[in-house]
């Protein structure tokens, strides 16, 4: 990793590019989950069975990624992927966002947990003591199933 001098260069380097973007492209967090999972594991093939999606949807991500910045994040060769300054210096802030975006995927998902509401309904022909069958079988739901009869 590089230096906070670097990243502060890097910032400013940002800051100024994004403010003059011309195309109607934007950031999203897909693209910065896929990034860190490319940068990671080295490989766009890893990232791309890690998010269970083709490779070529990976490497068209990165290839927006990096038309966005109007620089490469990546230096490709045949041994793999490795990141450039650029590259290392995205890495440090988009590793920070997938990891608050995660939390904020738990906190969503624990509040998605309401109660199930279960309706049970029993068709059966009339019968001596049906009323006494509909009490056992209330007091066995109640117990069993924490349900309201």
């Amino acid at each position: 990793m590089h230096s906070g001098a670097h990243s502060d260069a890097w910032y400013a380097k940002t800051k100024h590019r994004a403010w003059h973007r011309k195309g109607n492209a934007s950031l999203n967090i897909k693209q910065i989950k896929y990034f860190v999972s490319v940068a990671n594991r080295g490989s766009l093939s890893s990232a791309a069975r890690e998010h269970g999606i083709s490779v070529q949807a990976v490497s068209k991500s990165m290839a927006d990624l990096e038309f966005e910045f109007g620089e490469n994040l990546f230096d490709r060769s045949h041994q793999g992927i490795e990141l450039t300054p650029l590259g290392e210096a995205f890495l440090e802030k988009a590793a920070e966002v997938d990891s608050s975006f995660r939390e904020l995927e738990l906190i969503s998902e624990s509040c998605d947990e309401k109660p199930v509401k279960l309706r049970l309904f029993l068709v059966a022909p009339a019968f001596c003591n049906n009323a006494k069958a509909r009490a056992n079988m209330a007091a066995f739901f109640d117990k069993h199933l924490n349900a309201r009869t």
